[in-house]
């Protein structure tokens, strides 16, 4: 019989000799370290002066005795934090070291159907109205009421009519856009500033019926049809910035005109 054998069987036969020797070991091990202050328990590590247990309950004391302690920094102070604090520039030869260290690492792998799941059940509520970072307010569903209203069809189709259904830089004849010079977005900013003293929210309904005698929406001259690809390269064209324009636009008698817009 093997020695590891013979004394894992003689372990087994002498289980009480066993435990009352590590016992003995164990107490006077304990004698080497120090107590903690608290609660005079033996400790687990050497250079501690307090249980796991109470070193918890004093951290927490002199948390609750912060002048902070469940304060909450307000929307403008978070802002000002995350727009004054530096980012980290990290130098091309990094750059490359983490490229390298990334690659393969998510390529092809997705959550499973329950983590899906769990995600989707903790966002639920969470990113709904003022919750979503992207709130402004409720405008977009009243701009996509507009939109929709019967005069906005007709003011989109004179304008295809007047432009030949052609793009008025290319010459492309298919599929169409009509443009804004001066952007919607701008349009209904100004509308909303006009009327303020109506809510977008609660007073969706008579914002609409203003719309419909707020000139600038019915414009004809602010208006140009475009192709997609001339449409994304002017300068207005998706969430791009207001900027001043200096464009050709071409008017009902075929001429061509310099259009100025001064945005902010």
């Amino acid at each position: 019989m093997s020695s590891p054998e013979y004394k894992r069987i003689w372990r087994l036969n002498n289980k009480e000799k066993v435990l009352s020797y590590r016992k003995k070991y164990y107490l006077n091990s304990k004698l080497k370290f120090p107590r903690c202050l608290d609660c005079n328990g033996f400790l687990s590590r050497k250079n501690a002066i307090r249980c796991h247990s109470c070193d918890t309950n004093f951290r927490m004391k002199i948390k609750e005795n912060h002048p902070m302690f469940g304060h909450k920094h307000s929307l403008w102070t978070r802002l000002l934090i995350k727009n004054n604090t530096p980012k980290p520039i990290f130098s091309e030869e990094t750059r490359n070291k983490i490229s390298v260290s990334n690659k393969g690492k998510t390529l092809g792998r997705t959550h499973s159907n329950e983590s899906r799941k769990k995600i989707s059940d903790f966002r639920k509520g969470k990113f709904l109205g003022i919750l979503n970072p992207f709130w402004k307010g409720g405008r977009r569903e009243l701009k996509i009421l507009i939109r929709e209203l019967p005069e906005y069809k007709e003011w989109r189709n004179y304008i295809f009519k007047r432009d030949k259904f052609e793009c008025i830089k290319c010459g492309f004849r298919g599929k169409l856009n009509v443009d804004h010079i001066v952007p919607f977005r701008k349009i209904l900013e100004d509308f909303l500033n006009e009327y303020s003293m109506f809510s977008v929210i609660d007073d969706k309904f008579t914002l609409i019926k203003l719309s419909l005698i707020y000139k600038p929406f019915w414009d004809t001259f602010n208006g140009r049809t475009l192709c997609i690809p001339c449409h994304r390269k002017t300068n207005t064209y998706g969430s791009s910035k207001f900027k001043v324009l200096n464009d050709e636009v071409r008017f009902p008698d075929g001429k061509f005109k310099s259009f100025m817009v001064s945005t902010t």
